[in-house]
């Protein structure tokens, strides 16, 4: 089993919460950026459950953890590639907030199953596309 994973560019929202009249600050980070707040680690997968753990490394907290789960589709003849790929990618928003220097655990089961074939394989990327720190502006 082939498992990635990998830092996107990613949004992120930091909310005041002195004042509801602030508007969001939205920033965009590189991947190196991003991993002095958020980082995703210890993902596994089995039988097409992923999970892990988020961790806050940040002063402040993080709400709105949004991962990005993609099953990649891979034939065992790629010279004769089928014409129905069963890849997909989907959106996972962590339900709470991750408080100050902890972490939380995530496990996502697929709504629907994926198909068990024999002509190819999955293979797994994770990654985060997103959250929110509440708080000050991060530096």
């Amino acid at each position: 089993m082939r498992r990635w994973l990998s830092a996107t560019i990613l949004s992120i929202f930091v909310v005041s919460p002195i004042s509801a009249a602030n508007a969001p600050i939205t920033n965009t980070m590189s991947p190196e950026e991003v991993s002095q707040f958020v980082v995703i680690q210890h993902v596994t997968v089995k039988d097409h459950v992923v999970s892990g753990e988020i961790v806050n490394k940040s002063s402040n907290p993080v709400r709105n953890v949004e991962i990005l789960i993609q099953y990649h589709w891979s034939w065992h003849d790629e010279k004769n590639p089928g014409g129905d790929a069963p890849g997909r990618a989907v959106h996972y928003r962590l339900k709470s907030e991750v408080e100050p220097s902890t972490s939380v655990p995530f496990v996502y089961v697929p709504e629907s199953p994926l198909p068990m074939r024999k002509d190819g394989q999955f293979s797994y990327e994770v990654s985060l596309s997103g959250f929110t720190i509440v708080g000050s502006t991060p530096e």
